[in-house]
């Protein structure tokens, strides 16, 4: 079922980009119509509706148009330079090279990856062809050489259609650079209607070891065009059911949800989350990790240790505290939530998404949250930049998930992180509510990441649960 929320247009980010780029100056309506391909009544069209969002935009379609002040909006174009080289940023996925969590890709058959000399797209790893004479790859090398001289050929999407003329322009007495240079590149050129070359619409390879199949998927070449994997939202009921919806319909790993409002944002269970318009960071990832569901705890676990991490990059004077499973907290209080859902089969998960919310720049909550609840801002007194805390989170959230499939002592290493960074997993007196509700003391996290406690009949295992903490011994 389609999304009854439209994503936000992806050119309001390229005129931000566009204006913070000429900050001290007008830019006039003609040359921004000219650099997002549309016209200047489009573009006046399109200002109206970053006004609408709370972009302080001054001037008009005679005078041109300039940013008084830096919009702080979670627009694709502002968040994707900072996340190139992430499987936010669409180059790579934290799954490709690994099955279980923590064990290493086979030695030797990790794919290499190739980058033009702009550095601006991956090659795809497929092995290169071979042939018997060993001239076919000579040739290649031969035209492709002489392409470059030719500026044209060296632009994305052109490179093909250069080689290929200069193929069909051989004298048919050199067979090389005919036949076995059309050998030398037997996949043909990927279209798109911007003229790029960026989705990969070769086949998948199978690769065999011991009879099993390595890869279990590859990841797409990538481009600057990485914000074309983030999608921003207006206003959403949820980022987490819209992330949820699209994995389903097969949304790639590495997509990201952003919004500035949800109307129907939701917590674990039946709780829902408060989310007030462009004040928080409210955003849901689609991830797509080789691990059976029994591991979804630990990477539950793991999120909450990349949100800390992004929070104390910024402001490394906070002491954020980790609660079991899913909160963070400043001085008691709760400023972020995780939710991680997923869709599985018994022994592996087809996708997760992880939704998160944190109150970065809000100023007061409802009655029934004052006592609970708090903000980054009213912690520190400070207004923080949303577009830079997002980024941060992101970085860091690839940095875990890479290191939980990349690295053999991940699991050990998340557990033992977790408690030292958690005031209320060992020693501290709690109740659980749900489960028919018991009380005791936290005794620490057990290998599969469920909390330990110590009750009058003897040590209980929590599988799920709202902690309240009562007291420290």
């Amino acid at each position: 079922m389609p999304s009854v929320h439209k994503a936000t247009d992806v050119r309001l980010g390229r005129i931000v980009r566009l204006l913070m780029s000429h900050a001290t100056v007008a830019v006039s309506g003609t040359k921004i119509a000219e650099e997002i391909g549309t016209s200047r009544s489009e573009v006046w069209r399109l200002i109206q509706q970053l006004r609408a969002l709370g972009v302080d935009v001054a001037g008009h379609l005679a005078t041109g148009y300039q940013l008084r002040v830096v919009p702080d909006l979670l627009l694709p174009e502002m968040l994707a330079p900072s996340l190139k080289g992430t499987v936010f940023g669409g180059s790579r996925a934290g799954s490709t090279n690994v099955s279980p969590l923590g064990r290493r890709f086979p030695q030797g058959l990790k794919p290499t990856f190739l980058q033009t000399e702009d550095g601006t797209a991956e090659a795809v790893p497929y092995p290169k062809p071979s042939h018997e004479d060993g001239t076919a790859e000579q040739a290649a090398e031969k035209v492709v050489e002489g392409a470059k001289s030719t500026p044209q050929a060296l632009k994305r999407g052109h490179i093909f259609n250069d080689l290929t003329a200069r193929v069909n322009s051989c004298p048919s007495q050199n067979p090389l650079e005919s036949e076995f240079f059309r050998k030398a590149v037997p996949y043909p050129k990927p279209s798109h209607e911007d003229g790029t070359a960026e989705a990969a619409p070769y086949p998948k390879p199978s690769h065999e070891a011991g009879g099993k199949q390595i890869h279990h998927y590859y990841p797409k070449p990538s481009h600057e065009g990485s914000a074309k994997q983030i999608h921003h939202y207006y206003k959403i009921a949820s980022t987490n059911s819209e992330a949820m919806r699209c994995a389903a319909e097969g949304a790639p790993e590495g997509s990201v949800f952003l919004a500035e409002e949800q109307l129907a944002g939701r917590g674990r269970g039946a709780h829902s989350w408060h989310s007030a318009r462009s004040a928080g960071i409210y955003c849901s990832v689609i991830l797509r990790p080789a691990m059976p569901p029994s591991d979804a705890l630990i990477f539950s676990l793991a999120v909450g240790l990349a949100i800390r991490a992004a929070v104390m990059e910024i402001a490394p004077q906070l002491l954020v505290d980790l609660k079991w499973p899913n909160d963070l907290l400043l001085g008691g209080k709760k400023f972020c939530g995780v939710l991680t859902e997923m869709n599985a089969e018994a022994t592996r998960v087809r996708h997760l998404v992880v939704g998160v919310g944190i109150n970065v720049n809000q100023v007061k909550f409802p009655a029934e949250l004052r006592e609970i609840a708090t903000s980054l801002r009213i912690e520190t007194g400070t207004e923080w930049s949303r577009v830079e805390l997002c980024a941060a989170l992101l970085k860091s959230l690839d940095r875990e998930y890479r290191s939980l499939f990349e690295d053999e002592g991940a699991r050990d290493a998340i557990l033992r992180r977790f408690e030292e960074s958690s005031s209320s997993v060992r020693g501290t007196k709690v109740t659980i509510e749900e489960n028919g509700g018991l009380a005791g003391v936290t005794e620490g996290l057990d290998e599969r990441g469920f909390l330990r406690v110590r009750t009058a009949e003897g040590l209980r295992t929590v599988v799920s649960g709202t902690v309240r903490v009562i007291g420290n011994l």
